[in-house]
């Protein structure tokens, strides 16, 4: 992942061979190396001769509610099929403070070994003292001695990491995964139809059908709730071409599912409603921006809870190339009349006409803001950026918005904007010097 805090950007989302550059607003305040790439070498410390390092209130915290919850659910082996949190290396970092290394057969000379009762038994971990200062955020793939691990720079208490860890530990298991039977087609880059009034206001009442079904209680209800759910899906799905159909089918069964397996965890551990945290998700008030790849975390996690409740045998299928919503409507028989008849029931069920209006409102408000922050970034001096995805990117950013452009381009206006793809390459201009004799760029894979 690559941070950088921007004013303003410009990135491709596509995969042409001649790229376009943008201009990037003032200055990079910060960059951090991107994950899936060359990383650089551990650093070198002196290994330290006490047996078993003092650690801070966090880095306990880290080890009880973390390592310790995660080796409770791997015994009882309750979240989804053989996947085990710990089956894994992971290193949790607290820059200045310390490093946990667990589960690494052969740690580097500078991590001093821990023993605590906490730890699974034979689970081996080790501390690094003062912890990595200059490795990236999150990785799955961190070399430590040769061998890859998963990496997380500790941001937040310990109940959140745990939930984080068991999210992205799950992406990892995920790679043995067969490839998604419906594979995105070669114009994937055709822009998601977030400007669509319709496919909005459809997906915002699709959202609350499926969180009133997570609730159903009786045989019958929970039959026709999932009924009433597949009408309207199927109805919204009329509205959107194949491209942006196959990017929600491979979000929600990538990510629906690691929120799905997050969700059982915290219920697990903290007590928190599985059905409860995703419906509450799903009723959260659906804006623009969520439309290509948030909401499906809480879309995909609704129906892999509906399909453990109507007990259907699931995530063999998933595994080998279906989507959950694949899986749901194969079972689910109902023929077009009946789409009709219950898309039409749910409409006025849950006041189809203010959805409409509301979906009508936000849509003119996005384009009024993307207007603006394209003449905003078109007159903005200092760098200019570059960007080349293999596959549809992901962005996570705090403080801003994403405007979404033709051809799979992008503005972004947020304080702090996180990138993940695969293979990422960006190239960083100085505007001011670009065309000058002491032009130079600097780029990163």
């Amino acid at each position: 992942m690559n941070f950088l805090f921007l004013p303003f950007i410009a990135v491709l989302g596509a995969e042409p061979a001649d790229f376009k550059i943008w201009n990037l607003g003032q200055q990079i305040f910060h960059h951090t190396q991107p994950a899936q790439v060359q990383l650089k070498a551990l650093p070198a410390v002196a290994p330290h001769q006490q047996a078993n390092p003092n650690l801070s209130e966090k880095c306990q915290a880290l080890l009880t509610q973390v390592i310790g919850n995660a080796g409770d659910l791997d015994s009882r082996q309750i979240l989804w099929q053989d996947f085990k949190v710990l089956d894994y290396p992971i290193l949790l970092n607290v820059p200045q403070d310390a490093a946990l290394l667990v589960g690494h057969p052969d740690p580097p000379s500078a991590y001093v070994p821990y023993q605590d009762a906490h730890l699974p038994p034979g689970l081996p971990m080790a501390v690094l003292e003062g912890g990595l200062s200059d490795a990236p955020t999150m990785d799955f793939d961190y070399p430590v001695n040769g061998r890859p691990v998963f990496l997380y720079e500790v941001d937040e208490q310990a109940d959140g990491v745990f939930r984080t860890v068991v999210h992205e530990r799950f992406h990892i298991y995920q790679k043995d995964w067969k490839p998604l039977l419906m594979a995105l087609p070669g114009d994937w880059q055709e822009p998601y139809p977030v400007e669509n009034v319709e496919n909005l206001a459809m997906a915002t009442l699709e959202q609350k059908v499926l969180a009133d079904a997570l609730s159903a209680a009786t045989p019958l209800g929970i039959r026709e709730s999932i009924r009433n759910f597949a009408a309207v899906r199927q109805k919204r799905l009329n509205l959107i071409p194949t491209s942006a159909y196959v990017l929600e089918l491979s979000e929600e069964r990538s990510e629906g599912t690691a929120r799905y397996v997050e969700a059982l965890a915290d219920e697990e551990i903290y007590g928190n409603n599985a059905r409860e945290q995703i419906a509450f998700m799903l009723r959260t008030k659906l804006g623009v921006e969520q439309l290509q790849k948030w909401r499906f975390y809480a879309t995909g996690a609704g129906m892999a809870l509906l399909l453990d409740k109507k007990g259907i045998l699931w995530k063999n299928k998933v595994e080998n190339g279906l989507s959950p919503w694949q899986v749901l409507r194969s079972n689910t028989p109902i023929d077009d009349s009946e789409v009709e008849r219950r898309a039409q029931l749910m409409k006025q069920r849950y006041h189809y006409d203010w959805l409409l209006a509301n979906a009508k409102e936000l849509v003119e408000k996005y384009k009024t803001e993307k207007e603006k922050a394209w003449q905003d970034f078109i007159n903005a001096p200092g760098y200019r950026l570059k960007v080349h995805f293999e596959g549809p990117p992901g962005f996570r950013n705090s403080g801003g918005k994403i405007y979404q452009l033709p051809e799979g381009w992008f503005i972004v206006h947020p304080n702090e904007l996180v990138v993940s793809s695969l293979n990422t390459r960006l190239e960083l201009h100085d505007r001011s010097v670009l065309n000058g004799p002491d032009a130079s760029s600097e780029t990163y894979h």
